[in-house]
């Protein structure tokens, strides 16, 4: 490490390939999972009309996705009660079922040894709280910029421990 605050790792581009075919099923299974939703939405908003210009399958299914994806452009509205649930109900599953796909993919980029969170130079920090003890929430934020920066940034903008 050279001094960073927080360390990326990132598989090389061919790596990252292998591990997306593998994580692949996953992949598909929510882009499945999405589609079928999508498609039994569409159904229940065309099947019980609960919208006010979705006369067709192909509007409803058109309503679906703008909920599910929680775009929501207004064009098509719900008119009874089921109609309102149903687009509660396609946005937060639609958040459900894309964080599961953009996690899956973006799991093929790190590599298996990486834990995910960012490394933070320990040392740093113990230097600064060493030299100047924290009284106080804004006194710890200034120790983390001072190593955040790299800097005494505190002896530039005293807080003071009285509140002030």
């Amino acid at each position: 490490m050279n001094g960073d605050i927080i360390h990326l790792e990132m598989l090389p581009a061919r790596e990252a390939g292998r591990q997306l075919r593998a994580n692949g099923r996953y992949i598909v299974s929510a882009i499945l999972v999405i589609a079928a939703w999508c498609l039994f939405s569409a159904f229940l908003a065309n099947r019980y009309q609960l919208t006010d210009k979705a006369r067709t399958y192909c509007d409803a299914f058109y309503f679906t996705v703008i909920n599910v994806t929680t775009v929501g452009f207004g064009d098509i509205l719900p008119i009874t009660p089921g109609g309102k649930d149903l687009p509660m109900a396609n946005g937060l599953l639609g958040l459900l079922f894309f964080g599961f796909l953009i996690a899956a993919i973006t799991a093929s980029f790190q590599p298996s040894g990486f834990s995910g969170e960012g490394t933070f130079p320990a040392e740093k920090v113990g230097t600064l709280v060493a030299q100047r003890r924290p009284e106080s929430i804004g006194d710890a934020l200034a120790i983390l910029l001072d190593a955040a920066k790299g800097e005494r940034a505190h002896e530039l903008h005293p807080i003071r421990s009285d509140g002030g």
